[in-house]
């Protein structure tokens, strides 16, 4: 038997032992274009660790157990989530509603009330990390009324991912009912419609959504096989760990001048001997040899001819260590592979020997803090949902209401970057406005993008500053009149 046979097999047995009762049916190598000893391994090494679920539900319980299991992928979750929705002072306020419109002040106290009374800032980390997770969040927007004031939104409730069914008609826009023929989402619980939503009841949010698929495509989608590889790597390393924790002894026994019978019947009277010991009530017991343990083994001379010669029986130490499960770029290679469908910097993660260059960390954090960026984009597309059906309850029309939410910022080195920027403008705007090549209306619509009744209001405010800083003009200590003044 070849030794890539051998090996083959004792990577088989290892693969039965993990995948216990999921290890797969043998397959018939005669519908296969494999031959030769190695076809039925290979395939159901390949059943039992790399093949993945396409069924939508299965693909939820893969991630879970990706997300239950996987050091890396739940640690990515958590930094991404974390990333765009805490800020670096650490507060509880995870968003805040802006509206630059200081007429409209009181829609500002709307928002503000929803947030709390509905708790966003809370929960749109979970709704992050979950949206990472499964690809898909479901959000419930559950009405209530304001104590006798009218109606608004109570509270915002996440549903069952595996549960949440959405429906399309064929010019692929959300169905506009409440009935399970008719609705925009269902609730499906052990095959029973349970639930039937109107489109704006439910906040479909999609990570990686794409216009073939009704449903988001979660972050750790492509990386379920890598991870059963890491899985079946790391695991197979736990076992020789554990199995050749110590050197196994070789007993060579002397058997010299026996025929093969009586060369079994002493080998095995030697090993009886040495493993089976005596109880206090006189009974045989069997104890395993190890290194551990004291051997006494009695040797002695052969006198052959007239002549003596060492006898044959000795033990000796076995070296079962076994170089390929010492090395480890395996792993690495895999646990490479999932940080990268992560989306996460491998430095984010306490990983830093393969970072070998300054600017190469700088860069990774600039795709990091875009990554950032989408995250806090669809948690936006949430949140002004949210609050455009708040607005409507209390009589605002959304679309007159000029605001947004904003998050903190992923990158303090932008905020450098954008600093830096602002200040070079502005020494040439300037140096421009000296040699009048632009004016102050210039800058005012084309710079900072002010309409011309903003600049007309900025304009009157700066002429008011001016002609009260003239009217009051600082008197000079012990000055009586006020032509002494200065």
């Amino acid at each position: 038997m070849t030794p890539a046979v051998t090996g083959m097999r004792f990577a088989t047995r290892i693969a039965k032992t993990l995948a216990g009762n999921e290890w797969p049916a043998p397959t018939d190598s005669k519908k296969t274009t494999f031959g030769g000893a190695l076809q039925a391994e290979f395939l159901d090494l390949a059943n039992a660790f790399f093949a993945v679920e396409t069924d939508r539900a299965e693909v939820y319980r893969e991630l879970d157990e990706l997300n239950d299991n996987c050091v890396e992928f739940t640690t990515a979750l958590t930094i991404l989530a974390d990333e765009a929705v805490n800020s670096e002072g650490g507060t509880e306020t995870s968003f805040k509603f802006d509206l630059p419109d200081s007429e409209l002040l009181s829609a500002k106290t709307v928002l503000d009330n929803l947030a709390r009374r509905a708790m966003l800032a809370r929960k749109a980390i979970v709704w992050a990390r979950d949206a990472l997770l499964y690809g898909d969040v479901f959000l419930q927007v559950v009405i209530g009324t304001s104590y006798g004031n009218g109606y608004q939104v109570d509270r915002v409730v996440e549903m069952p991912v595996r549960e949440m069914v959405r429906h399309e008609d064929p010019s692929g826009l959300l169905r506009r009912g409440n009935t399970p023929e008719t609705a925009a989402y269902t609730q499906v619980r052990e095959g029973k419609v349970v639930g039937a939503f109107y489109p704006w009841q439910i906040i479909h949010l999609r990570w990686q959504s794409s216009e073939q698929s009704l449903y988001g495509r979660s972050l750790g989608y492509a990386i379920r096989s890598d991870w059963r590889k890491l899985k079946a790597m790391e695991e197979a390393l736990v076992i020789n760990w554990l199995t050749r924790a110590f050197a196994r002894l070789l007993f060579t026994v002397d058997v010299t001048g026996l025929d093969r019978k009586d060369a079994e019947t002493v080998v095995k009277t030697f090993k009886e001997g040495l493993l089976s010991r005596k109880g206090a009530a006189g009974d045989v017991q069997q104890q395993a040899a190890t290194v551990v343990k004291d051997l006494f083994i009695g040797n002695g001379y052969i006198d052959e001819a007239g002549k003596l010669y060492p006898g044959l029986t000795n033990v000796s130490v076995l070296d079962t260590a076994n170089t390929g499960f010492y090395t480890l770029d395996p792993v690495k290679y895999y646990q490479t592979k999932i940080l990268e469908g992560c989306q996460v910097p491998k430095a984010f993660v306490g990983l830093e020997q393969d970072i070998n260059a300054k600017s190469t960390l700088v860069e990774q954090g600039r795709r990091f803090a875009r990554t950032v960026r989408r995250v806090q984009q669809l948690l936006s597309t949430a949140i002004i949902q949210i609050a455009d059906i708040e607005l409507i309850l209390q009589d605002y029309n959304p679309a007159e209401v000029d605001y947004k939410p904003v998050w903190p910022n992923p990158s303090r080195l932008d905020e450098t970057e954008a600093s830096t920027i602002h200040l070079a403008n502005a020494r040439a705007d300037a140096l421009y406005a000296s040699l009048r090549v632009i004016d102050a209306e210039w800058l005012a619509t084309h710079r900072y993008e002010l309409t011309p009744e903003q600049f007309a209001k900025v304009q009157a405010q700066a002429k008011k500053e001016v002609s009260n800083a003239q009217s009051v003009r600082p008197v000079r200590p012990g000055a009586q009149k006020e032509g002494d003044a200065e």
